[in-house]
């Protein structure tokens, strides 16, 4: 329990733990700062759906302490304590726990955030680093491995700028905020510290904490030179304590081994947690939805796992938190006879809950992705605990993309015209390739759902000297998707001109066509559609095409459609030309979800340098037409 203010002459800030007989009513308390030792007897009162009260009694003093609980969830919340003969008061936050904990308070810290730092993991295969260094000269080092994140994401690291740990049973030499805060690893990142010389004093210890510096615990770290090490599998804060001879030895007298230390009945408890949650097979919770475009918010689905394995993963806490202080504390190590339980846990229990997964849900696409993550996971903490993993996994995830995954996007874009589903074929290419299938079928499909008849009209209008000009060419073209990349989605056709004529009976001469190459690429996200085209009016090679216009039985060549638009669109020129394509045009937005994808006309100023009088306007009308 933690107490963060109150009333004199209660004391107002800090920690004790109310440890409860499994059978009858005595109770003890273990006092941190702020807090005394005592024991006695206890009466516990339910009091409303949400609410409870305990009222203590000290067998020494007789001195009557009352708390009242307000739940926040089955296992934490907030309390108001008062004492008989003290007009004094103390209110704080509280967490339950089965058998005996090693309680180590709590770090009040200000985030240095001018000493922050930043980095992108890719998820791309490449493996990334990142350090900070506070005030003091304090190195924080963390490197992730290649695998440790599925999808892109932004990391901080934040040193302490000032910390009081006041309501810790250690002090606190230095620190780190880890954002985002709670996210899950599927392989676990190395943190790192490196103390300025002679800083630390002979027992260093490494811990760990919530987001805000709350729950204290020891983690296991390697010293190498001046250099304190461990692995992370989620986010919250670090710190080194950094205690004196008599602070380390007050712990040692209550945690320790000694005929008062709790650290014995501690393993016990942490024990007992584990063997109790070994070969239970409880229902698992519906994963939540989550696909691969940016709509999807795919960083929620890493809370999946630890509400799927809420209890299994804080008892391997609480296990590791005991082994790491039994051999701080004591020079043991019983980890090589208590870690096998761990691994008998995650190959029972949770192997069969991912079993379960997989099992109700492996024909809906949107529930891959939570899966996904749950199953690496579980696998990456089996294997750190010395098992094989579950290898059959690997095949059931890689069949669940290539099927229901993919058919998911596919269906959207085939029968829904969501063309924001195309989004999604990067990511999924990413996906494949972690899980070594070849995505050559599936962007197939992507190329084929996302086909268009794309319907160019070419129009000129306005004056030749002082002569009322028209000319228009128009056709269609079939474009779909490159079978390797996707995009762009691109073809080829021959544009019709449909008519021409100069006031005074001079007209074009029909039939006449070019050759036009069209392509687009949209962003999926915000369906921003850009345009490439060959020159109009000209083959593609860049000839133009000579139009013959005649009046009676005389006629002249000339290629107005080319030179007007070549003219009035420089601005649209793409400098060097890419295959074939001269022009590249911002043709607005993707109506999604409408068959009738676009339509979209620009008139830029007339030509000025060829024919100053003449308006031209080229109109892209985009229809959808999957194959």
């Amino acid at each position: 329990m933690t107490f963060t203010g109150g009333t004199a002459p209660l004391a107002t800030n800090g920690i004790f733990q109310l440890l409860t007989a499994t059978n009858g009513n005595a109770y003890q308390i273990l006092g941190g700062p702020g807090a005394t030792n005592g024991s006695g007897t206890y009466v516990y009162t339910n009091t409303g759906p949400q609410t409870a009260s305990i009222s203590c009694t000290d067998s020494g003093s007789g001195v009557i302490r009352t708390l009242q609980l307000f739940f926040t969830s089955t296992s934490a919340g907030f309390f108001y304590s008062t004492q008989s003969g003290s007009s004094g008061s103390q209110f704080g936050n509280f967490s339950l726990h089965p058998g005996v904990v090693l309680f180590l308070g709590n770090v009040k810290f200000n985030p240095d955030t001018n000493r922050s730092a930043s980095v992108l993991f890719p998820a791309n295969g490449t493996p990334v680093s990142l350090s900070v260094t506070d005030a003091a000269g304090y190195l924080w080092t963390l490197n992730f491995p290649a695998d440790a994140l599925g999808t892109p994401t932004a990391i901080v690291m934040t040193p302490f700028a000032s910390k009081d740990s006041s309501a810790a049973l250690l002090p606190v030499a230095s620190g780190v905020k880890l954002e985002p805060d709670g996210i899950q690893f599927q392989d676990g990142v190395r943190l790192s510290l490196t103390a300025p010389a002679g800083a630390l004093s002979n027992h260093p210890a490494m811990a760990m904490a919530d987001g805000n510096g709350a729950n204290l615990y020891f983690v296991q770290a390697t010293n190498l030179g001046n250099t304190y090490s461990n692995t992370l599998y989620h986010f919250s804060s670090s710190s080194i304590f950094n205690p004196s001879d008599a602070q380390w030895q007050q712990l040692e007298d209550q945690y320790g081994n000694s005929p008062n230390g709790v650290l014995p009945e501690a393993l016990a408890a942490a024990s007992q947690a584990i063997l109790s949650l070994t070969y239970q097979y409880p229902p698992p919770q519906e994963p939540p939805d989550c696909g691969f475009t940016c709509l999807d918010n795919i960083p929620a689905v890493y809370p999946y796992a630890d509400t799927v394995f809420t209890k299994e993963f804080t008892a391997i806490q609480n296990l590791e938190y005991v082994l790491a202080a039994q051999k701080y504390l004591t020079g043991q190590d019983s980890s090589a006879v208590l870690r096998p339980e761990i691994e008998r846990m995650l190959s029972s229990t949770c192997f069969n809950i991912v079993d379960d997964i997989f099992k109700y849900w492996h024909s809906d696409g949107l529930k891959y992705k939570a899966a996904a993550v749950v199953a690496n996971r579980i696998n990456s903490v089996d294997l750190q605990y010395g098992g094989g993993g579950r290898a059959s996994w690997k095949g059931q995830l890689q069949s669940w993309l290539q099927g229901p995954v993919v058919d998911h996007y596919i269906n959207n874009i085939k029968s829904k015209h969501d063309y924001s589903a195309a989004d999604a074929v990067q990511l999924l290419q990413l996906e494949f390739k972690d899980h070594s299938v070849d995505p050559s079928a599936m962007t197939q499909k992507f190329a084929s759902a996302l086909s268009f008849q794309a319907t160019i009209k070419l129009s000129l209008s306005g004056t030749i000297e002082g002569a009322e000009f028209s000319e228009i060419a128009s056709g269609i073209i079939n474009i779909t998707g490159d079978p390797v990349n996707v995009f762009p989605i691109a073809g080829t056709n021959n544009i019709d001109y449909t008519s021409g004529s100069i006031a005074g009976g001079v007209n074009l001469h029909l039939p006449l066509s070019y050759p036009q190459r069209f392509a687009m690429v949209f962003d999926g996200c915000g369906l921003a559609v850009y345009s490439y085209l060959s020159t109009p009016g000209a083959d593609l090679s860049g000839v133009a095409v000579q139009e013959t216009w005649q009046r009676g039985t005389g006629s002249y060549t000339a290629t107005y459609l080319e030179s007007a638009f070549e003219s009035a669109y420089m601005a649209y020129l793409i400098t060097p030309p890419v295959n074939d394509y001269i022009y590249g045009v911002q043709t607005g937005v993707l109506e999604n979800m409408d068959s009738g994808a676009l339509d979209f006309i620009i008139a830029p100023n007339s030509a000025p340098n060829v024919l100053s009088g003449v308006k031209v306007e080229l109109r892209i009308t985009l229809d959808h037409t999957p194959q």
